[in-house]
């Protein structure tokens, strides 16, 4: 570390970012733990974006994991093509 980066010491520090389960991020939060991480401010809101994002991809893998697993694969299948008012019916 010293030779690359001229220091003699360096110190770990942990960062938590938290969402709920709908993907929602307290945006106070984590626009503080980007400046922590020194993440430019115009930068913020894209990288929220996109971790809710790929927080909403996750959870819909569950949901159709869920589904998949209650229903069978054939009933999942049925289900991707359906409506909000066609899955209320299941």
């Amino acid at each position: 570390m010293e030779r690359v980066f001229g220091l003699e010491q360096w110190k770990a520090q942990l960062i938590t970012f938290v969402s709920d389960t709908c993907g929602a991020v307290n945006t106070r939060a984590f626009n503080k733990n980007l400046k922590e991480l020194k993440v430019l401010g115009h930068m913020h809101d894209t990288i929220r974006k996109g971790l809710v994002h790929e927080l909403l991809i996750a959870q819909d893998k569950v949901l159709c994991s869920y589904y998949a697993q209650r229903d069978g694969q054939q009933n999942q299948l049925k289900r991707q093509g359906a409506t909000v008012r066609h899955l209320r019916t299941y």
